[in-house]
């Protein structure tokens, strides 16, 4: 009987000297740890940058890409040209110059200019007696003194002379002159080219004593104020675009700059050629290095709600069909480790960074989830399970 209690007396140390130097005995290892869990050190939580975060709420649409134009509206670009044969005298703006509406761009000598300053004054002197000769033959009618032919020519002609001097003074306005300041003491061969719209000056098409014709274009002017995008939607996606709709864009020069507008119009028809529907985009805040022509990829944000979601590097998919994420609790926290589980969510629309994500069995309101360096929880999960 001795003896056996004298065995016992030596056996106890010997487990608690074992006990002593096996560190997973540790009490620092959270008693939750097991087969589904993994367990980190504080350094390597440090290391691997992990963070950790909460479901919050994200505004998530379903987007529809595509490539778009940045254009100007109609209305607010010009190809300015002359309306007469001429040579150019002088060149007052440059390429970036910025402009008002009537500015004058360049001067040109012009010897078409010249002479339709002529046919307009040698027209007026020649109303003045056609007039005098009509009311004469009035008269000479009113008064049974004269025939009713020599009355009737008399007004054809006059009508003809001012149908003439109105056609030339019209003229003249469409080349921005006043026809009433036109007078034999000022008539010149020199023609003023202006801008019709204020802007900038996009090309400059001629130099000094370079001949033109009336179809050359001179300058363009883009009035940059009022910018669209001009999207080409595949006609697959059409019904999902409604005006008003959310648009982001960036530019391939401009690196992760982001701007954003809102869906303005869409067309009617479908372009044969490439089964796109064009879609006008608007945005009110002008962005410096935005200008006409520039590319950009756009999405539009279709069906937006807030829902709940994650940073989508938080997301980890198992290669077959579960999504899933880490998280831990304040119990499997210690001064030295840390431990972690899985928990299956439900992915869905996905924007910006963010995924909306549903977790079917909930998690406590104190769970944190770890939302950077999931993908270093994941390898060192699948080290321990070999």
């Amino acid at each position: 009987m001795k003896t056996k209690i004298y065995l016992i007396i030596v056996i106890i140390p010997l487990m608690i000297a074992c006990s002593s130097n096996n560190p997973v005995q540790d009490q620092s290892i959270p008693e939750q740890a097991n087969g589904s869990m993994v367990t980190l050190s504080i350094s390597q939580i440090e290391h691997a940058g992990i963070q950790f975060g909460k479901i919050e709420s994200r505004l998530l649409s379903s987007d529809v890409n595509a490539r778009g134009e940045i254009v100007v509206p109609p209305e607010m670009e010009a190809d300015i040209v002359t309306s007469v044969p001429g040579t150019v005298r002088e060149i007052m703006v440059g390429l970036g110059d910025e402009v008002k509406a009537g500015q004058v761009l360049a001067t040109i000598q012009s010897f078409d200019f010249l002479g339709l300053q002529q046919e307009y004054l040698l027209a007026g002197s020649r109303l003045e007696l056609l007039e005098q000769d009509y009311l004469r033959q009035k008269a000479l009618k009113e008064e049974n003194a004269a025939s009713e032919k020599k009355y009737q020519e008399a007004e054809a002609i006059y009508e003809d002379a001012l149908i003439l001097r109105s056609a030339l003074a019209e003229k003249l306005g469409l080349m921005g002159v006043d026809p009433t300041t036109i007078s034999r003491e000022n008539i010149s061969g020199i023609i003023k080219i202006k801008s019709p719209v204020q802007g900038i000056v996009e090309e400059v098409n001629l130099n000094a004593g370079k001949y033109l014709e009336p179809s050359d274009v001179l300058f363009k002017v883009y009035n940059t104020a009022d910018l669209y995008i001009e999207i080409m939607v595949f006609e697959k996606d059409i019904m999902k675009v409604k005006p008003g709709q959310r648009v982001t864009f960036q530019t391939s020069d401009q690196g992760m700059s982001e701007y954003e507008g809102f869906v303005k119009s869409i067309a009617s028809s479908v372009r044969t050629d490439a089964r796109v529907v064009k879609v006008l985009a608007g945005f009110g805040n002008k962005k410096i290095g935005l200008v006409p022509g520039m590319f950009v990829s756009t999405s539009i944000h279709t069906s937006e709600e807030t829902l709940p979601a994650l940073p989508s590097e938080a997301i980890l998919f198992d290669g077959n069909s579960r999504y899933y994420i880490f998280h831990t609790l304040p119990e499997w926290e210690t001064d030295t480790v840390v431990s972690f589980t899985e928990a299956n969510i439900v992915t869905g629309f996905e924007e910006d960074g963010y995924t909306q994500v549903t977790i079917p069995g909930g998690l406590p309101g104190n769970a944190r989830i770890v939302i950077k360096g999931a993908y270093y929880l994941k390898s060192e999960k699948a080290k321990s399970e070999e």
